[in-house]
């Protein structure tokens, strides 16, 4: 979430696509909401509930495809970072 608040506030187009309702699934959800308006207000866009089913490079772009409830959900890209998570058993 720091790189898309640092990239945004350089002039970047930034979206953060999250699979889960909210973003920072670590904490509660009422702290990954405040965090997600606080990205948007400094012109990060922040899309939740996405499950993305393919990234495709034609050489000068790249198509994120995935499905949000049961709408289809295409982005066209120049770069992307991918990050993953796994949510563990407590300790």
């Amino acid at each position: 979430m720091e790189m898309a608040d640092a990239l945004s506030l350089r002039g970047m187009s930034v979206t953060v696509v999250e699979f889960a309702e909210t973003i920072l699934t670590a904490v509660d959800k009422p702290l990954g909401e405040k965090v997600a308006a606080e990205l948007e207000r400094h012109g990060v866009n922040v899309d939740t509930g996405v499950g993305v089913e393919s990234i495709e490079d034609d050489g000068e772009s790249l198509t994120v495809k995935g499905t949000k409830n049961t709408e289809r959900l295409l982005l066209k890209i120049r770069e992307t970072c991918l990050t993953t998570s796994k949510r563990g058993a407590p300790l």
